[in-house]
C-alpha cells in the first residue's frame, strides 16, 4: 500500500482515494532467487578492507549511501555543494582542490551565487548591496532580502492540496526603502491548523517593493 500522490484533498480525507492497494506478490516471488547471492556479497564486502575511492557523484546516485557521513567529514558545512543554481560545475571545483564556499573564484558565480557565497562570509542573511545603474523599481526589489519556510505532509492538511506538497507557512523578510537606510524587519508565521496559502502571499507581496510600487 502506497499514497496516492495524484490525490488532491476536497472536503474529508477519503483513505481508499489516499492510498493505493497494488498485489506485488509475484515481483517479490520472482527476486528471491537472487537473495543468497547478494547477501554472500555484502558479506564479501563488510569482511574486505576500506575502499580507497574518494566522494564523488556516485555518493547519491542511484541512492544515497549509507556512509556518506564518514567519507564526506572533510567537507564543511558551507562548501562549493552548498551553491545553488545552475552554470557550476561543483565537483569539477572538488577536483581542483577547491572545497570551501570562500575559496570558490567569485567570477565564475552568477549573482545570486555571489550573494550566496557573500553571505556565508559575513554571516549576515540581510546585507545585499544595492547595483548601480538600476531603474528605481529594479533596484528597490534588489534591496528586499526573504527567506521562507515550507511543510509538506503525506496526508494534505488543506482543500486543494496533494500528498508531500510544499505549503509555505513562514517567511523573513529584510527591506531597504532608501539609499543609506537601515533594514526593516517584517515577519509572518501561519496559526496551526490554518491554511496559510493566500495570506502569506498577500502579507509578503504587500512587504515587498515591487508590491509596494
Amino acid at each position: 500500500m502506497h499514497i496516492n500522490n495524484g490525490y488532491v484533498r476536497d472536503g474529508e480525507i477519503v483513505p481508499e482515494e489516499l492510498f493505493v492497494l497494488q498485489d506485488i506478490t509475484s515481483v517479490v516471488r520472482g527476486k528471491q532467487a537472487s537473495i543468497p547471492e547478494t547477501l554472500a556479497g555484502m558479506r564479501a564486502m563488510l569482511r574486505g578492507t576500506m575502499p580507497e575511492i574518494d566522494i564523488g557523484p556516485h555518493c547519491e546516485d542511484p541512492y544515497p549511501c549509507d556512509f556518506m557521513d564518514h567519507c564526506w567529514q572533510h567537507v564543511p558545512e558551507h562548501s562549493v555543494f552548498s551553491l545553488r543554481g545552475r552554470g557550476i560545475d561543483q565537483w569539477e571545483l572538488y577536483r581542483q582542490g577547491v572545497i570551501k564556499l570562500q575559496d570558490v573564484p567569485l567570477d565564475s558565480l552568477n549573482l545570486m551565487q555571489r550573494m550566496q557565497t557573500s553571505i556565508s562570509w559575513t554571516g549576515n542573511r540581510t546585507r545585499i548591496r544595492r547595483r548601480s545603474g538600476s531603474s528605481s523599481r529594479r533596484s528597490g526589489i534588489r534591496h528586499a532580502s526573504s527567506t521562507s519556510r515550507r511543510s509538506g505532509s503525506a496526508i494534505p492538511l488543506f482543500d486543494g492540496t496533494r500528498p508531500y506538497q510544499q505549503v509555505p507557512f513562514q517567511y523573513s523578510l529584510h527591506r531597504i526603502d532608501a539609499e543609506g537606510e537601515q533594514a526593516r524587519h517584517f515577519e509572518y508565521l501561519a496559526q496551526p491548523g490554518v491554511d496559510p496559502r493566500k495570506e502569506i502571499a498577500e502579507k509578503l507581496l504587500a512587504r515587498s517593493p515591487r508590491g509596494r510600487a
